[in-house]
């Protein structure tokens, strides 16, 4: 009994285990991992979405911050500026402007850039918008031209954008007078247009002002147009009395342009752009300037001439014929005569003698001389003695 009780107790021992090592990689391993990956997926989308990268030069670099101030096209932003510097020979400064994927079509030779802000110019104020939100750059971008990377910013706004629908004119003129760019342009006392740019001719004998006609204004431009300077008062002093004559008060204070035309289509038809006309002085010279056949005649006056002057009208019966060309001194010293030769011009166009005869203008004037026609000094103001 005690032998089978003790054989049965005695179990077979349990096997010592076996440790084992599994070769895996650790969970550590997989942050630089993961890192990794992620850095290399940004830096791949940074580089397919990356802009351009171009300069800007100015002369001033007021207001503008580098990572601050941005780049705008209609109050969009398309860049923003990376890096500003002195440019080389200490003229100017050199912004460096990284823009948005895309605008590589658009930065072509005839883009421009300019520095937005607060601006109070003689005819407008504008800017007004950058005392709270920050100095921008502008931008009005093109595709004609060359692509190139270097741009010479303008230090004014231009006057006239891309987006603008409208006609651009020149005029020639002898003399700018209080013109600016920027100065208005009236069609009967409408601000229709600007003038945008001013410069000397090849042989610097006159003005050419270049205008812009807003549309649908442009259409009122036409081939028998007259401008003439707008600036200021006109003020006459006539037989008539005082005369009294301005566009509006801002071309008063700042100068400004005004035309008149013919709007019978059957007369002259809407003039081309960038065609040409002359500036006149005076709205009377402007409208004068359509009598275009005159005659030249010379009176020779024996008395005083005082009051006389270079432009003095000519009247035939009250109304205006002509006017003096010309005043010079003679001398008979022989029979000691002294006179005054005057040479006058005169528009036949304003006669307008439907029965006038078909002959020489000496023929003419020698029948009506024969008839009793003189001419004779008549004063035309009292006050100033102006003949």
């Amino acid at each position: 009994m005690t032998t089978q009780t003790e054989s049965s107790s005695q179990k077979p021992s349990a096997a010592s285990p076996v440790i084992q090592k599994k070769r895996s990689i650790s969970i550590v391993w997989l942050v630089p991992l993961v890192a990794l990956l992620v850095g290399g997926w940004l830096a791949y989308k940074g580089l397919t979405e990356k802009g351009p990268v171009i300069t800007i030069s100015f002369e001033t670099a007021e207001g503008l911050e580098v990572g601050k101030t941005k780049v705008k096209f209609k109050d969009v932003e398309v860049g923003v500026v990376k890096e500003l510097k002195i440019g080389k020979d200490l003229q100017g400064v050199v912004l460096t402007v990284e823009m948005q994927k895309g605008a590589e079509p658009y930065l072509t030779e005839n883009s421009k850039f300019w520095v937005v802000k607060a601006r109070v110019g003689t005819s407008e104020v504008s800017g007004l918008s950058t005392l709270l939100g920050g100095v921008y750059i502008g931008m009005e971008p093109s595709r004609e031209g060359q692509l190139i990377d270097h741009f010479v910013g303008l230090e004014k706004p231009p006057i006239v954008t891309s987006d603008m629908k409208g006609k651009h004119f020149y005029l020639n003129a002898g003399r700018l007078g209080s013109l600016d760019s920027g100065s208005p342009v009236y069609f009967r006392q409408i601000r229709v247009g600007r003038v945008v740019d001013y410069k000397l001719d090849d042989n610097g004998a006159n003005v050419v002002i270049h205008i812009f006609i807003d549309s649908p204004f442009d259409q009122f431009v036409r081939e028998n147009s007259s401008f003439w300077l707008a600036s200021g008062l006109d003020l006459q002093l006539t037989a008539d009395g005082l005369r009294v004559d301005t566009e509006s008060v801002v071309s008063m204070l700042v100068g400004g342009i005004a035309f008149s035309s013919s709007l019978d289509d059957s007369i002259k038809a809407e003039a081309q752009e960038n065609s040409r006309f002359t500036l006149y002085r005076t709205r009377d010279e402007a409208m004068d300037q359509k009598y275009t056949i005159e005659e030249y005649y010379y009176v020779e006056i024996f008395e005083t001439i005082r009051g006389l002057s270079v432009g003095a009208p000519v009247e035939f019966r009250g109304l205006r014929i002509g006017s003096v060309k010309e005043i010079e001194a003679r001398a008979d010293f022989e029979q000691l005569e002294f006179s005054t030769m005057v040479k006058i011009g005169i528009e036949k166009e304003r006669l307008n003698f439907d029965t006038m005869p078909d002959e020489p203008p000496e023929v003419q004037i020698r029948r009506m001389v024969a008839k009793g026609l003189r001419a004779q000094l008549k004063t035309g103001n009292l006050l100033t003695g102006q003949l």
